[in-house]
């Protein structure tokens, strides 16, 4: 107990400073906190105002940090504790009561002052929005963060994913282990595991500036008059769960350290890639992409080009 607590402070702290990047090329300044100090010691529960690192800035959501030609985006980590409490309240979709849930924390939460403060730093909207238009609808729940959320996400359909103070959170892997659909409300958010998983298959996209227009009637209608592409999503969740299982991989042929893999071997260049890696992803699995291309190596990509490929992303793709 003693230890899940140092943990809780430890995370709290961290979540409430503001975000840092350094003024070099591709250097970040982080800070980092000391899970043994009291936190009467601690300068990092501080009621003064956050100090920046030498040569930092304030950052809000960088849209264009990530560079597909040099970076790969990898699913979190969820605590064993966690995967195993989301597992055991995961019940069958039919037997699922409520249409969606959403419980975190938000500009407006009740919980912390640096929380709050937090969110606002880097203007987050999506969650106070997700708050104010669906948390008095039916067969809904959503609102600050919860003690049943594990039970929450077990028993509904669809687990709303909104970005946290950066592009993306941990709810989405923490749904798998519920067999929850995930609802993607972050429009520059980048998937793990895009080039052999077909997230469309087993997730919705839906604009995150418009959770409020038709998102819920959306959803309803899905339950109430195609169930057929309710359960096909729910199987492709359940089917894909084991790309993002980091504790207990059922098969050597479906795992986050195989996805990874699989994502270093591309990125190497053309004849680097194993196709026989993929046992549990090919082309006939229902979380499978067809692989549509090879990626030069990073040497002969040039500054002008790369630059290129990040403009070239074009506008946000949606799926629901």
């Amino acid at each position: 107990r003693r230890q899940l607590g140092r943990r809780s402070t430890v995370v709290a702290a961290v979540e409430a400073k503001p975000l840092m990047v350094a003024r070099g090329p591709r250097e970040a300044a982080a800070g980092t906190a000391a899970a043994d100090m009291p936190a009467e010691e601690n300068p990092f529960m501080s009621d003064e105002e956050p100090q920046q690192a030498p040569g930092s800035r304030k950052l809000s959501h960088c849209e264009h940090c990530f560079d597909p030609e040099v970076d790969i985006a990898l699913p979190s980590a969820v605590l064993p504790v966690d995967a195993v409490r989301l597992q055991s309240f995961n019940r069958r979709p039919p037997d699922r009561k409520l249409l969606l849930t959403w419980h975190g924390e938000h500009a407006l939460s009740s919980s912390r002052d640096d929380v709050r403060e937090g969110y606002r730093e880097v203007n987050e909207t999506v969650r106070l929005a997700l708050v104010e238009h669906l948390g008095r609808k039916p067969d809904v729940s959503v609102g600050g963060p919860s003690l049943r959320y594990s039970f929450l996400m077990g028993n509904a359909h669809f687990c709303l994913i909104p970005r946290g103070r950066g592009w993306w959170t941990v709810r989405l892997f923490e749904a798998f282990y519920a067999g929850c659909i995930p609802v993607l409300l972050s429009d520059d958010q980048v998937l793990p595991f895009e080039d052999f998983l077909a997230w469309e298959r087993f997730s919705l996209k839906w604009p995150m500036r418009r959770v409020g227009e038709g998102l819920y009637e959306h959803l309803t209608g899905l339950v109430s008059s195609n169930w057929p592409q309710v359960a096909a999503l729910h199987e492709g969740v359940r089917e894909v769960a084991c790309w993002f299982d980091y504790h207990a991989p059922e098969s050597a042929s479906c795992s986050p350290y195989l996805g990874l893999l699989r994502q270093l071997a591309r990125s190497a260049g053309p004849g680097q890639h194993d196709e026989s890696d993929g046992g549990g992803a090919g082309p006939d699995s229902a979380g499978a992409r067809p692989r549509r291309y090879e990626r030069p190596p990073r040497w002969a990509v040039r500054r002008g080009a790369r630059a290129r490929v990040r403009r070239s992303r074009g506008p946000t793709r949606y799926w629901f």
